[in-house]
C-alpha cells in the first residue's frame, strides 16, 4: 500500500455534531500503519443517550494486513477485536468472536482502506465476521477537505448494516452515510 493522507471526519447528525474520525498514516521499514481514533458521544436535551470510543491499529505490508488490535468502549461496554497474520493465515478473536482462522483476504472494517470491498470484512467492535454485500452506485462530485471538488465513487453496503461509502479516484475515503433505526442518517464529513 502506498503512504496515503491522514484523513479527519467530523460526524454529525440531523445537523448536530456528534463527534469525530480520524484515520493517521505512518510509513516505517516498508510497514503501513494505520491508527483510527473515533470518539462519539449522542445526547438527548443535557443528557449523554450513547457514547462511543473506539481505537484501532492496523498494520499492513504488501497490501495484506498484519496485525490488528481494537479497543472499543459503548456506553460503558468495553470490547476487543485482536488479529495476526502467520504465513497466508489472519487469527481473529474478539469480545464477540471465539479465535478463528478468517477467510483469506479479510480485513477489520474501518472504511479507510477502498480494498475493503471486495473481501469479507471483520466487525471491528465484536471480531466476527460481517455478512455484507457492495454494490457501486456510481461516480459523484464530493467536497475535500479544502473544499475542492473532487471526482468520487459511491459504494453501498448492505446486510449486517446499511452505509454508503465514497472514494476518491485514487482510493481516498471522502465520506460516510450510515442509516440509522430512527430512520435518519449519521454522516462523515471531511475536515481540515
Amino acid at each position: 500500500m502506498t503512504a496515503r493522507p491522514n484523513l479527519a471526519f467530523r460526524v454529525s447528525r440531523k445537523g448536530t455534531t456528534l463527534g469525530e474520525h480520524h484515520v493517521a498514516f505512518t510509513r516505517t521499514d516498508g510497514m503501513l500503519t494505520a491508527e483510527t481514533t473515533l470518539d462519539l458521544t449522542v445526547k438527548l436535551a443535557f443528557i449523554t443517550i450513547y457514547r462511543l470510543t473506539l481505537r484501532a491499529r492496523e498494520t499492513w505490508s504488501d497490501g495484506a494486513l498484519i496485525a490488528a488490535r481494537v479497543d472499543s468502549t459503548a456506553n460503558g461496554r468495553t470490547s476487543f477485536v485482536a488479529a495476526e497474520r502467520t504465513g497466508d493465515t489472519l487469527t481473529v478473536q474478539g469480545t464477540g468472536a471465539p479465535r478463528y482462522t478468517a477467510p483469506p483476504g479479510a480485513v477489520i472494517a474501518c472504511h479507510w482502506n477502498r480494498g475493503q470491498l471486495g473481501v469479507p470484512l471483520i466487525n471491528p467492535q465484536t471480531g466476527a465476521l460481517l455478512d455484507i454485500a457492495v454494490t457501486p452506485r456510481g461516480p459523484a462530485r464530493l467536497k475535500d477537505a479544502a473544499g475542492a471538488a473532487r471526482d468520487a465513487e459511491r459504494f453501498a453496503l448492505t446486510g449486517a448494516y446499511t452505509i454508503d461509502l465514497w472514494y476518491a479516484t485514487d482510493g481516498t475515503w471522502m465520506a460516510l452515510q450510515a442509516a440509522v433505526p430512527d430512520g435518519s442518517s449519521v454522516i462523515y464529513s471531511p475536515i481540515a
